[in-house]
């Protein structure tokens, strides 16, 4: 990924090939700690916090 920034759920699980549902999981279970919530609510995905889950899974982003 290039430098950190932040992206939508549906971004997030396309970047890390995983489902939509895992990606809320993660978020759930603290494994992404950086997440916000931008207008009206919408979930945003600190891409950092994804390449230290998939580091930590062994996969690559």
């Amino acid at each position: 990924m290039t430098g950190p920034r932040y992206v939508t759920i549906s971004q997030a699980a396309a970047m890390v090939r995983r489902s939509i549902d895992t990606i809320r999981r993660w978020d759930k279970s603290e494994l992404l700690p950086n997440t916000r919530r931008g207008p009206g609510g919408r979930r945003l995905i600190y891409t950092a916090d994804l390449d230290k889950v998939m580091a930590h899974k062994g996969a690559t982003v």
